[in-house]
């Protein structure tokens, strides 16, 4: 069941809306949902694809359908995601742990954010929004990479995070990712 009353409106954006989910099944792991807008373009291979994997690190698809929204009585797509609680946005946890060394930088944000990025580019699959707004520390101190589906690939992207080739590019047309 999609809890209207409780959105998630830190996920918010142009394409979809958050909301927590209760799961009537399964009351023990939380989840949220991402309602899409009817109009907007949807990256349906990249949710197809990551519902069939799993990271401990990366935020992904537990389920996706259209489904009947009451909010609007249209069918709009749906996905499930886990919501784990307790992250920390990368920059509050700087904030509050202060800086981390070159060593803990390395080990605990670099290597398992290329592995992320390998594990997704073994599927044909970029990332396009991994920055301070979308990695998160575990109480802990494991990073989590948001997820990558809740608008096309890089729309929201800062210039500064992208690479050369990217920079400037309109982000409508920085391809499907």
């Amino acid at each position: 069941r999609i809890c209207y009353e409780s959105p998630i409106t830190e996920f918010f954006n142009i394409y979809c809306r958050a909301y927590l989910v209760e799961d009537l099944k399964d009351k023990n792991q939380k989840k949220y949902a991402l309602v899409y807008d009817q109009n907007m373009p949807i990256r349906l291979e990249v949710i197809n694809t990551l519902k069939k994997t799993l990271y401990s690190n990366f935020i992904t698809p537990i389920d996706a359908q259209i489904t009947k929204i009451s909010l609007t009585s249209k069918n709009h797509l749906v996905v499930i995601l886990p919501y784990i609680e307790g992250l920390t946005p990368f920059e509050e946890y700087i904030k509050s742990y202060g800086p981390m060394s070159e060593d803990s930088v390395i080990k605990n944000v670099i290597s398992p954010i290329c592995n992320i990025l390998k594990n997704l580019g073994n599927l044909g699959i970029t990332h396009g929004s991994i920055n301070h707004r979308t990695c998160f520390f575990t109480q802990d101190g494991k990073i989590v990479v948001g997820e990558c589906i809740s608008s096309p690939c890089g729309f929201f992207q800062e210039d500064l995070y992208e690479p050369i080739e990217r920079v400037g590019l309109l982000p409508i047309g920085k391809g499907e990712g």
